[in-house]
């Protein structure tokens, strides 16, 4: 791998900038999917459209960095026998669009060399509410039904634990996310029996935050604490901790049976099959790790059979009510990720061991009766550990002035709410006079109607973007707009408007190259383009001229001019 391309794919900003722009644009044209190719220098993206009419655009991101980037937003869900599929999420700054993405190996070269990764389809594009499903798709199908189980119930207490904090705040964000009335408790009342926690838990649901090793020592700390009248509200008791997740993309599969480490107690099975080791490769810059995979255990209070707490019970009295219930440690669910080819067996010694209570429990139980003794064969099948999705995107990112471009097509309340309240730019204000307040909506590609000329308005800027959208649309033109070069590449394509406004001051994909791409394209090289700029250079006037602009507008001009060069060129509405 190049080393511009390296360093590109360690550039999580460039490259997260990069998928929200070919999954924005994706999301804004209906389209059925988008075809990569993998073998290039530069990501090769191609929109097909239900209709069967494509549209193409070269993003200046490495395929490897693209990919690496995507899978570190997704989960493996299938594997084939040329490559695998991934559910994606990919977070905008007031929405989320889920999609699966597959990657596909090309024919083998020689016996020697595996065959190269060589495409990528993005298909089922769905938008939603900010939410994390990534995390509930990284647990294990038993764990996550469990949770889902426990959830039912409308009121009681609600235990999440572990001390690795970030992986811990990771699953309680996740649980506030998706069951938005649950009250977070930071940490249990110092004074055992609280009142106020007693009364919350009758009529809620209380999701209490607790630093214990495993959900064993968070129940033993819970029989110390509380009451009866407490413990009879607790609902279940979750423990989450994440591992580096191997890289699908160079994991292979162990040649031979391993060596039981020494290390692993005897009442855990070792006996499984799907293990991998990845030796690192351009998709995950040579760490062979990318993402993270889920390890979690889960105490059912609910169902029958499950967990029962009583006040003072010790660890010993607990491990066997755990035991019994069939509630497995973190180092046997860490094994289970390991034989589904998801972590290493190393990275699993580095979670919580087992206290020496439960190992006690399991080993006077026998090993027929332990959770994952031999009675029980793991298998990737019996629940694959999925990766983390990135966590690097924050609403932060747009206060710094991160470009985002699919938010304007899909805009959700609250990010509409707060650029209602926003004061309208300077530069294109005198346009704005007597314009109507903007109204909240789901803005998607719309059906051409009429004969109307149709306008695409390609700019960086939302607010500018809808004034001028407004002011045309008011002088009787219908109007389309995009949020950077690429979706106004695709849009043009799809389009085929008859006048393109491009705005010369634009991240990555800039005005100029912009133009020398639409012009370069025979589908859209005699649709005409007018540039606007906030800047009055002759140099740069000669650059979007060159490029192929057909005129040239600064954004300071009076109404009346601009609507005059755009009659001219698109005729009149």
């Amino acid at each position: 791998m190049p080393d511009t391309a390296h360093k590109q794919a360690l550039d999580d900003a460039g490259v997260r900038k990069a998928i929200q722009q070919v999954i924005g644009t994706a999301v804004k044209h209906r389209t059925e999917c988008v075809e990569i190719k993998l073998d290039g220098a530069f990501t090769h993206a191609e929109f097909v459209f239900e209709d069967g009419h494509r549209s193409s655009v070269e993003v200046n991101v490495h395929p490897a960095a693209f990919s690496g980037g995507l899978l570190r937003r997704g989960q493996v869900s299938g594997r084939t026998d040329d490559g695998f599929e991934a559910a994606c999420r990919v977070d905008f700054r007031s929405s989320s669009v889920n999609c699966f993405a597959d990657f596909t190996r090309g024919e083998e070269k020689s016996a020697a060399a595996e065959a190269p990764w060589v495409r990528l389809v993005l298909r089922d594009f769905s938008v939603e509410d900010p939410d994390d499903p990534d995390f509930w798709l990284s647990l294990p199908a038993d764990t996550s039904l469990a949770l889902r189980r426990i959830f039912r119930e409308s009121n009681g207490i609600f235990v999440v634990t572990g001390q690795d904090e970030p992986a811990r705040m990771r699953a309680v964000q996740a649980v506030m996310q998706s069951y938005p009335d649950c009250q977070f408790v930071e940490s249990l009342p110092d004074a055992p029996g609280s009142p106020s926690l007693l009364q919350d838990a009758k009529n809620e649901r209380v999701l209490v935050n607790l630093a214990e090793a495993d959900v064993l020592e968070a129940a033993a700390a819970l029989a110390l604490i509380l009451p009866q009248d407490h413990l009879s509200l607790l609902r279940g008791v979750f423990s989450y901790y994440q591992l580096p997740r191997l890289c699908p993309f160079c994991a292979k599969s162990l040649n031979a049976m391993p060596p039981r480490p020494l290390w692993l107690p005897d009442y855990i099975n070792f006996a499984g099959a799907g293990a991998k080791f990845a030796p690192g490769c351009a998709m995950c810059s040579q760490t062979g790790t990318v993402g993270f995979a889920g390890v979690s255990s889960v105490a059912d209070c609910v169902s029958p059979g499950g967990v029962r707490i009583t006040p003072g019970a010790g660890l010993e009295t607990l491990a066997e009510v755990f035991v019994c219930a069939g509630a497995g440690s973190l180092w046997e669910n860490g094994v289970r990720c390991y034989w589904a080819g998801d972590a290493a067996l190393d990275a699993v010694r580095m979670l919580p061991k087992p206290c020496a209570a439960y190992e006690l429990v399991c080993k006077r139980a026998g090993a027929e009766s332990a959770p994952g003794g031999k009675g029980r064969d793991f298998t990737p099948e019996d629940g694959i550990c999925l990766p983390e999705a990135d966590l690097n995107w924050s609403a932060e990112d747009g206060a710094r002035g991160m470009p985002v471009s699919g938010p304007d097509a899909f805009k959700m309340r609250a990010a509409s709410k707060e650029k209602s309240q926003r004061s309208r730019p300077a530069v294109l204000e005198h346009l704005a006079e007597g314009l109507p307040e903007k109204t909240d909506t789901i803005e998607l590609v719309r059906p051409r109607t009429g004969n109307a000329p149709l306008l695409l308005v390609v700019d960086d800027d939302a607010d500018q973007r809808e004034i001028l959208r407004r002011v045309f649309e008011m002088e009787g033109y219908t109007v389309e707009t995009a949020a950077d070069g690429i979706d106004g590449i695709v849009s043009a394509n799809r389009l085929m408007p008859d006048l393109i406004i491009v705005d010369f001051m634009m991240p990555d994909l800039d005005g100029r190259e912009t133009i020398r791409r639409l012009k370069k394209n025979p589908q859209t090289t005699r649709i005409p383009v007018i540039a606007l700029t906030a800047y009055s250079d002759p140099d740069v006037e000669y650059g979007l001229l060159k490029a192929g602009a057909d005129d040239f507008c600064a954004k300071s001009v009076a109404k009346k001019v601009l609507m005059k060069r755009i009659e001219k060129l698109a005729g009149k509405p």
